[in-house]
This record gives C-alpha cells, structure tokens and sequence, in this order.
C-alpha cells in the first residue's frame, strides 16, 4: 500500500531527458485497486487512471481544455503483485539524491532495471531502464527511462482516492 509522487524522464535520441513528467500513484493491493494520475505539462493534458481489480473495470480520465472524457473497459488480468523479480541481484551500496540506498539490479539480457531503495527504510528511491551493449568486452549502457520516486507514504491511500471525479 503506497501513496507517492513519481518523476519519470523518457529518453530518445536527442538527448537525456527530453521528456519530463510527473505522476502521482496510489496502490493498495490489499483492496485490489490502483490510481495514476498523469499531471498536466505544457503538451500533454492531465489524465487519471483507476484501475479496481476488485471489480474488473479500469477508468481513464483525460482532461482537454476543461472538457473530461472518460473511458471505461473490463480488466482481465490479475493485480500485479508488490514484490520484487526472483532474478534481482543486489548490486551494493549507493548515494541517490543525497540518501543512502541499496542498488538492485534485473538484468535482461540486453536490458537491465536498476532500483535504489533507502538504505534504512527500504522505500523506493528511483528506478531506471538502460539498455546494454559490449564494446571491446565493456558493458556499456545507455538510460531508457528513469523514474523518480518523491513523497513515499507507506499507509494505505484513502478511500476517495479511488473515485473517478
């Protein structure tokens, strides 16, 4: 169960990070329910997504010029589980926006994820893909995506959290 505020940068070609954006999420697995809201930037609107496993339906909200349009479709799938891959390593210790975390690696081949969780709490810290390639037998890799996790609550997110508005 978590409340947080997520800052996830994509990267292309032109350079790291092009696009920056800010999400906040509620997850309560426990009830089987699940929220992103997507906040507005200067080209994209705002948008929210309630996923209720608990009843098999997923809502998505998208906001244009004051007008809201709402999407309703079934859920098939099961609520992912919290729990991390059976294949993650333990990298070792590391400093990410000044805390002290551990780094934990899943490494897929020609992608990896990396997470830093705080070292003393073990909440989430920032998570990113890379992709990976060897040059002359050196793993060299390039940043996909990277997701920055501020305002961690662990408790379970409120009620109204989960009610489409």
């Amino acid at each position: 169960q978590l409340l947080d505020d997520v800052t996830l940068a994509h990267v292309n070609e032109d350079g790291y990070p092009p696009a920056v954006r800010t999400r906040t999420v509620y997850y309560d697995y426990p009830s089987r329910r699940a929220r992103i809201d997507d906040h507005a930037t200067e080209h994209t609107p705002p948008k929210s997504s309630v996923r209720r496993y608990d009843v098999q339906i997923e809502w998505e909200v998208t906001e244009l010029e004051g007008e809201k349009e709402c999407h309703k479709s079934r859920l098939i799938d099961a609520m992912p589980f919290p729990r991390f891959p059976p294949n993650f390593i333990y990298v070792g210790p590391a400093h990410v926006r000044g805390k002290t975390c551990e780094h934990w690696r899943e490494d897929l081949g020609d992608e990896t994820v990396e997470y830093f969780q705080e070292a003393d709490t073990g909440y989430p810290v920032r998570l990113t893909t890379e992709s990976v390639e060897f040059v002359n037998l050196t793993r060299v890799t390039r940043p996909l995506m990277s997701y920055d996790v501020f305002d961690f609550v662990a408790e379970t997110p409120p009620e109204a959290a989960f009610r489409i508005k």
